[in-house]
């Protein structure tokens, strides 16, 4: 059985799936440390730089600067944030049933939108979604969701665009919320767009907790994935793979969080006001 350290290291180097199970699993690793006496900090300074796209550790980081946090303050944190996407995830459920829809396609990697497929149980549509490369995060969550007992379709990244036009709704997860839009993985803004152009519903599923106000939004840093895309490339050409985007609000039909679904605007003047545990 790994130690502590060795799972600490691995949640590091996650990178497969959603920032919501990583935060979690963060915050019940540095209540284990700080039980035994350490300053978290430095850990959970270490654990923001592995990941400067998770809201929710920019946050925790913040709030949790001025002093050595205490185990029960970290434990107060991880129920407020399960009971709020505990509504958020019952309000898309909510959303679901109502719209009936007989497809839906996400994209990426959330454990929100896993979890609200999970609670689905009288009408479950087919679910179209992609390999999520570089990590094929998009391959993990699709082998869940065929394991709930859903038609799964697994397509190409590009392969969503094409297959937009067979789709109701088209729900995907958020890392950050920011003034100027969602983010998540990269490609995500491309299938929102075209979504929306084709009049469909377009949600994101989060919680209020990862709307960060423009003075949060300065710690957040976009990233790349590691070289290893072409490899002995020419000289003059430079292979980037950017990790992230940012989808602007007005390609959302609405958000879904814990108080209910937002509208684009209602999401936008969120991000004015700081939002704590």
């Amino acid at each position: 059985m790994p130690d502590l350290e060795q799972v600490w290291e691995a949640l590091l180097q996650d990178y497969t799936r959603g920032s919501s199970l990583i935060f979690v699993e963060t915050l019940s690793l540095l209540e284990r440390f700080a039980r035994e006496g350490e300053d978290i900090r430095p850990r959970l300074s270490a654990m923001r730089e592995a990941h400067p796209t998770m809201a929710l550790l920019i946050k925790l980081e913040r709030i949790l600067s001025e002093q050595p946090p205490r185990p029960e303050d970290l434990v107060a944190i991880r129920k407020s944030f399960l009971k709020a996407q505990d509504r958020a995830v019952q309000h898309a459920v909510d959303v679901l049933l109502k719209l009936r829809p007989a497809r839906l396609l996400t994209y990426s990697y959330s454990g929100m939108v896993l979890e609200t497929l999970k609670r689905l149980r009288t009408h479950r549509p087919a679910v179209i979604i992609s390999e999520g490369r570089p990590d094929l995060e998009g391959k993990v969550l699709a082998e869940q969701i065929a394991a709930l007992g859903y038609p799964v379709i697994y397509t190409t990244d590009m392969g969503l665009f094409p297959l937009l036009q067979d789709v109701r709704v088209v729900l995907v997860g958020a890392d950050a919320v920011v003034p100027w839009g969602v983010v998540n993985k990269a490609g995500t803004s491309g299938v929102c767009a075209v979504g929306r152009r084709m009049e469909k519903e377009v949600l994101a599923l989060s919680v209020s907790f990862k709307f960060l106000t423009l003075e949060e939004s300065r710690r957040f840093a976009f990233q790349d994935a590691p070289d290893g895309l072409w490899e002995d490339a020419p000289s003059n050409v430079t292979a980037r793979v950017p990790l992230f985007d940012v989808t602007p609000f007005d390609d959302f039909s609405g958000i879904i969080t814990e108080n209910g679904i937002l509208s684009p605007t209602e999401a936008r003047l969120l991000t004015e006001q700081e939002v704590t545990w």
